[in-house]
């Protein structure tokens, strides 16, 4: 159980984690799957290279699928950030929202990218949409002083939510 979820199947094996969720669970009416470095629909690409015309792949760490329609795509960066943020990292995961605006444009499509920290930080970016992207960090070494977890729980609620209030959106065919 996450958050009040039920486990409808998983674990399944790493092994198996290109083709299949890690996990799925079902929450409030919506069905979650969590995977491991799954691809952006490559159909879905803007940007693609020439001649060849093979779209620009974007493969994130983790990505909540919820009702096969909105994304939660979480990026973990092994660097140590001193200050707020680290703009390369911020622009990478912001690129992935252009790359691909045509299956992540609704406002129920966030990111969260986690950074190791001293300091512990929070901050949030929104798009003119009110998609977000969280920007949180991880103490690298001792884990009474890590904010990670209280960071990352209070995102995922909100994204749920935002998640529920855009399926009741939804045309009832539709969800």
């Amino acid at each position: 159980m996450m958050i009040g979820a039920k486990l409808i199947e998983g674990p399944v094996p790493m092994t198996n984690s290109r083709d299949q969720p890690i996990y799925t669970v079902c929450l409030d009416g919506n069905t979650i799957e969590v995977w491991f470095q799954k691809s952006l629909p490559r159909t879905d690409a803007d940007w693609c290279y020439e001649p060849d015309g093979n779209a620009l792949v974007g493969i994130p760490d983790i990505c909540l699928i919820a009702n096969n329609s909105y994304r939660l795509i979480v990026d973990a960066k092994n660097r140590l950030v001193k200050g707020r943020t680290r703009s390369e990292e911020t622009y990478k995961m912001l690129g992935y929202f252009e790359n691909f605006k045509a299956v992540l444009s609704n406002n129920a499509n966030w990111g969260v990218l986690a950074f190791l920290s001293y300091q512990g930080f929070s901050r949030t970016l929104f798009s003119r949409n009110d998609r977000r992207l969280e920007l949180i960090s991880a103490h690298p070494v001792h884990a009474e002083e890590c904010t990670f977890l209280r960071d990352i729980i209070p995102i995922l609620e909100a994204w749920i939510d935002r998640v529920a209030r855009s399926a009741s959106d939804l045309p009832r065919g539709d969800r």
